[in-house]
């Protein structure tokens, strides 16, 4: 991901609790995970010199967004989505962005049995010509960008479980916690880091450039 720095939007932010001095409610619809501070570092890795994004066309760099209104709710915006800032969906691998846009495409079980083997049809797990007509896939470069960091990592988790209230029946963070569906406490985990980013952060006019695009 390729954060993007803007002023601090009005509004209780994710992971910030409540924002009127009371503690943080319990983590469900409408509440936040409380952060806390602490001292120390994540493990980082170099940002790779190329980055690849499947996107809309003209929505290569369009990086995503969400208001605290529904930076609030379980379901409503992306994994890392960050309330005051930017976050640009990419990965180091190509096969990475496939997996992802696709995903939400893949046919429930069964569905290949109710297939109709009649002209025009289109059977369950193929992707219409529209939707790769509409879409390309972008070489991105980020010159002297900041490290990243690995939120994949155990020290990394050392940190998150030190500074993030974990939800109810979760002990220790690991991989399945931070590829949940739980927004929320996705969101607080990115909340957590993007302070760590600020102030030089990759913005569409400056460290991020376009290589080309298929």
């Amino acid at each position: 991901m390729v954060y993007r720095h803007e002023p601090p939007a009005g509004g209780p932010q994710p992971g910030r609790g409540r924002g009127d001095g009371r503690p943080p409610g319990r983590h469900g619809r409408g509440q936040s995970v409380h952060l806390r501070r602490m001292s120390g570092e994540p493990h980082l890795v170099a940002a790779p010199e190329t980055m690849w994004r499947v996107a809309r066309l003209g929505k290569g760099t369009q990086f995503s967004e969400i208001d605290p209104v529904d930076a609030l709710s379980l379901n409503a915006g992306n994994r890392f989505d960050v309330v005051g800032g930017g976050v640009l969906y990419a990965s180091t691998l190509l096969e990475g962005c496939y997996r992802e846009v696709l995903a939400r495409l893949r046919p429930a079980p069964g569905m290949a049995d109710l297939d109709e083997d009649e002209p025009g049809h289109m059977r369950a797990g193929n992707v219409a010509a529209s939707w790769r007509e509409n879409r390309r896939r972008f070489a991105l470069g980020l010159p002297d960008a900041l490290p990243f960091v690995d939120v994949e990592h155990q020290d990394t988790w050392n940190m998150i479980d030190a500074a993030v209230a974990m939800p109810a029946g979760v002990d220790h963070l690991d991989v399945g916690h931070v590829r949940s569906p739980d927004r929320l406490l996705t969101r607080a985990i990115a909340a957590w880091v993007y302070p760590l980013l600020r102030p030089s952060l990759p913005v569409p006019d400056r460290g991020l450039r376009v290589l080309g695009h298929l």
